[in-house]
């Protein structure tokens, strides 16, 4: 569903460091209102990312930034990006040069910013913004924000909800 004409989208803000360099971080994306009978129906995700330099001159280095809906624990792991769990995904590819002054070269591969023209319900506040760095010299963060807007469900159509997010 997308947003009805007279309807404002909700912002929900969202920010994650690595807890050390190259090491598997989640964090919980707080939904409001998001209990009951009401869903967020995500439209869009706008994410801006910081990830550090490599590790060493003349290397490689890799961020993974993932969103991720939960099934009942917080994330563990990255996911494959097909899964069925994964709202968002977006590795950057860093290289640098054998010199301090080197550029960088940069490479991005994103999947799953927007999800406008279709319903995209999350029935509970169970999502995870998770952060994995590769190679990297230093913790790697991001931050943005999901647009959608509060729906009001019919006990089935929530029911239902539930139990493909469970299955």
């Amino acid at each position: 569903m997308a947003l009805k004409n007279n309807q404002q989208p909700s912002k929900v803000g969202m920010s994650i460091t690595e807890s050390a360099a190259n090491t598997f971080t989640s964090q919980k994306i707080e939904l409001p209102n998001v209990k009951g009978i009401n869903a967020f129906d995500l439209d869009k995700i706008e994410f801006r990312w910081s990830a550090p330099a490599p590790a060493f001159a003349d290397d490689y280095g890799s961020t993974h930034y993932q969103i991720q809906k939960s099934t009942g624990s917080p994330p563990t792991a990255m996911l494959g990006y097909d899964d069925d769990k994964v709202l968002y995904d977006l590795t950057v590819d860093i290289a640098s040069g054998t010199e301090a002054a080197d550029l960088r070269m940069i490479v991005t591969k994103e999947f799953g910013e927007e999800h406008v023209g279709f319903a995209e319900y999350i029935a509970n506040d169970e999502i995870y913004l998770c952060v994995q760095g590769t190679s990297n010299g230093a913790a790697a963060s991001g931050q943005g924000k999901l647009i959608g807007s509060i729906e009001k469900l019919s006990q089935s159509e929530l029911t239902t909800l539930l139990l493909n997010t469970l299955g």
